[in-house]
């Protein structure tokens, strides 16, 4: 056995592989005449087996030496890419899309308003109730933005400001 030699997924592939195989570390010891504290330190990473003990444990787990080193290797390189983080980075940038979306057409919104000498007239109180309701639902709309991360709802909140413009706008 080698000291010092240390590869993250070659512990957790010894372990995988015997557990799929439904093997108890004991099993493995008995088979390979080592104690099953020597197979517990190789799968806990504190030590590591060398070659000839690689090769014995794949003839027991009956798969290739090969197989089991591109497993390690494929374990090693798909800790290393982090999907997650790549979706992530995405998600916030379609979160900020849509951020800025609302307050911009919240903000054109107002403007229409203004502009249009809306405030100058009097209504009715079913259409203060609307624009009431209209922003109410604006600023719900920008809260559910920044509680709810999941990308998927991220296509309402860009749709559904741009309704209550064009029912404003129809309203003004």
């Amino acid at each position: 056995m080698q000291r010092g030699v240390k590869m993250n997924s070659i512990p957790d592939t010894l372990k995988k592989v015997r557990k799929s195989k439904k093997y108890t570390q004991e099993d493995v010891a008995n088979k390979l005449h080592v104690t099953r504290q020597t197979i517990s330190k190789w799968e806990n990473g504190k030590t590591t087996p060398d070659i000839s003990t690689l090769q014995k444990i794949c003839e027991i787990y009956s798969i290739n030496l090969n197989e089991f080193i591109s497993s390690d290797i494929s374990d090693t390189k798909n800790n290393q890419v982090s999907e997650p983080a790549k979706v992530n980075e995405e998600n916030n940038i379609v979160f900020m899309f849509a951020l800025i979306m609302n307050v911009t057409i919240m903000i054109i919104l107002l403007f229409n308003l203004i502009q249009s000498s809306f405030l100058a007239y009097s209504h009715g109180v079913f259409t203060w109730a609307i624009l009431f309701i209209m922003s109410i639902l604006f600023i719900l709309n920008i809260g559910a933005l920044f509680i709810n991360k999941n990308s998927r709802l991220y296509l309402f909140h860009l749709v559904f400001p741009i309704v209550l413009l064009i029912l404003a706008n129809n309203l003004v």
